[in-house]
């Protein structure tokens, strides 16, 4: 649904939107994520190299939405079998004992983990 679809049906607009994602992985080298976001209707980009595939696309985020919040579970689970299955990922965020769980969803686990994270961002900034 559209940004002006959630306000016409009441449903609160999330301050902070996927647009997109670009990410390449090495052996032996750290996995760089480059990711844009809209806040507020207002695009911003961001980069950074960790570990995993994971870690930098979280880092990215973090960049262009600072906060302090602990990643408390990721998990990851098939919605059918075979090459082409969607993938379903559940994040539990926490700060000072308030834990928030969101879900994210997508044929790429990568963008599933990462509409996650930003559902989760969004659902404890509400």
């Amino acid at each position: 649904m559209t940004k002006e679809g959630n306000e016409k049906k009441g449903f609160p607009v999330p301050a902070i939107v996927f647009k997109r994602i670009r990410y390449t992985r090495e052996t032996g080298e750290k996995a760089f994520v480059r990711i844009t976001l809209s806040l507020s209707g207002k695009e911003e980009s961001s980069q950074a190299q960790e570990e995993g595939i994971l870690a930098a696309a979280f880092a990215a985020i973090n960049n262009v939405v600072p906060n302090d919040l602990l990643l408390e579970n990721y998990e990851v689970h098939s919605a059918a079998r075979g090459t082409d299955a969607l993938a379903k990922v559940s994040v539990t965020v926490s700060k000072h004992g308030r834990e928030v769980t969101a879900y994210g969803e997508h044929h790429d686990t990568v963008v599933a983990s990462v509409l996650a994270y930003i559902n989760a961002l969004n659902r404890y900034r509400m």
